[in-house]
């Protein structure tokens, strides 16, 4: 976990001072963080890269939707899901499915037939 919360700060740090990050400081924050957060039953606190990477560009992202939204009703819908699909893509774990649907069947099967075969109105 440390490499996962440590490196994003160490990128954007860098890429925001060109300063190096000192990893020992992040990671007495985080623990501090965690634990006061146990006392008041908070969520536990770690890095996200994507977050820190949306933040990082959200004046890109308030003027793409500002000044664009108008033209997404041109892109057909095959191309937005397409796109959709290829950011959630790395998010299934297919060896987890397997391991679930070893242990019980029935219950895997149901969760496919709610997913796969739900009709959506649009």
């Amino acid at each position: 976990m440390s490499v996962h919360v440590v490196a994003p700060c160490c990128l954007f740090a860098w890429s925001a001072t060109g300063e190096m990050l000192d990893a020992t400081q992040e990671m007495i924050t985080l623990g501090l963080c965690n634990i006061m957060g146990s006392f008041v039953r908070s969520m536990p606190v770690t890095g996200s890269f994507s977050r820190s990477a949306v933040n990082n560009a959200r004046i890109l992202i308030v003027l793409a939707l500002s000044l664009l939204t108008p033209y997404f009703y041109f892109i057909p819908r095959a191309t937005l899901s397409s796109v959709i699909i290829c950011a959630v893509l790395f998010m299934v774990e297919v060896g987890m499915v397997s391991t679930m649907w070893k242990s019980n069947s029935e219950n895997i099967s149901s969760i496919n037939r709610v997913t796969l075969l739900r009709k959506e109105e649009l």
